[in-house]
């Protein structure tokens, strides 16, 4: 279904994986409508991924903090722009009524198995149903066939500063062969694997590879405390980020790197996005929907009978899909996507 439209609002808030994973509609809805005005509402945390991004108009941030009680005062300045299409990719009830308080005249969402918290009552376009296990990149790219825009040209884009690829070749000048990026971090403890296995990996890495090893993690103090007992336990030099990095610098470093072992999480979209060879590790969620879709066979993931379980977190089984993964099992994959 083609419809004339010169504004346009793209609803995709959150988190940073979705937002990474939504680059690729995003490139084809700008080729589709190369004259008109597009908008992307996204929370504060996702957006140095959009950073720079000379092909998009406007970055609207949405007040995580409080959204209930912001929402009636951002709605009104939504709908003082006039938005001819709105597309909601994020399927539940926040975006929905994100989508409504436009007032633009069509509103392009999933259909109603597809979408959760009554999201679809707040739209007036469904995409027809598909396949609920399909790649994430895969359904959101569904909305450019719904609206018959030109196919995607598989690339994701990022944008840097000169000031940023500096930095970048400085780091790597300083580093004597390729660097490999272990990210710890996952905004979910069901989907974090061990410190001693971490640190294992790291052994490995420097002598059967002759990698440097640059670990990250974020900022907290679980992802802190797992980077501090790796130290603790690791017999190999490495170089210890964990904490370091804002997202842009994260970045920054991860587009040089030779390959990436990551946990579940938007650091992985990343480094995969970049084409940078990554072996994602996974157990709570299904690596069908959202595995590093460029380097989808590198997952590692022991599929037990309780996983996928989506589960934040796991007192029962105490994480043992996680826990089933060995540092041989990682090793093997590096080795394929080393080849």
């Amino acid at each position: 279904m083609r419809i004339e439209a010169q504004n346009i609002c793209l609803i995709r808030t959150s988190s940073i994986g979705d937002v990474v994973n939504t680059l690729p509609f995003f490139s084809c809805l700008r080729k589709g409508y190369p004259r008109a005005h597009i908008s992307w509402v996204v929370e504060p945390k996702a957006y140095p991924v959009l950073e720079n991004n000379p092909e998009l108009d406007e970055i609207i941030f949405f007040p995580r903090e409080d959204w209930v009680r912001n929402l009636r005062s951002f709605s009104r300045q939504l709908r003082k722009r006039q938005y001819h299409l709105a597309l909601d990719l994020q399927k539940i009830l926040k975006s929905g009524l994100i989508a409504y308080g436009t007032r633009a005249e069509w509103r392009v969402g999933f259909d109603f198995k597809r979408s959760k918290e009554l999201n679809w009552i707040f739209t007036n376009l469904k995409i027809p149903p598909g396949d609920r296990q399909m790649h994430v990149v895969d359904q959101y790219l569904e909305y450019a066939d719904f609206l018959e825009l030109p196919s995607w040209d598989r690339k994701w884009r990022f944008y840097f500063t000169e000031e940023e690829k500096s930095m970048a070749k400085g780091f790597y000048e300083q580093l004597n062969g390729q660097a490999v990026m272990v990210n710890i971090g996952a905004s979910e403890e069901a989907k974090l694997w061990f410190p001693d296995r971490f640190a294992r990996l790291i052994e490995a890495l420097k002598s059967d590879f002759k990698f440097s090893v640059i670990l990250v993690g974020g900022k907290s103090e679980r992802e802190r405390k797992m980077g501090r007992e790796i130290r603790e336990l690791c017999r190999a030099s490495y170089i210890d980020q964990v904490g370091s990095y804002n997202l842009r610098e994260l970045m920054t470093i991860m587009s040089g790197c030779k390959l990436m072992i990551s946990s579940d999480s938007g650091p992985m979209h990343l480094g995969s996005a970049m084409g940078v060879p990554t072996t994602g590790l996974f157990g709570a969620q299904n690596p069908r929907r959202t595995a590093p879709y460029n380097y989808q066979d590198y997952v590692v993931y022991k599929n037990l009978s309780c996983s996928p379980c989506f589960k934040r977190n796991c007192w029962w089984r105490k994480r043992k899909c996680m826990r089933e993964i060995t540092v041989d099992d990682v090793l093997a994959q590096i080795e394929r996507a080393m080849t």
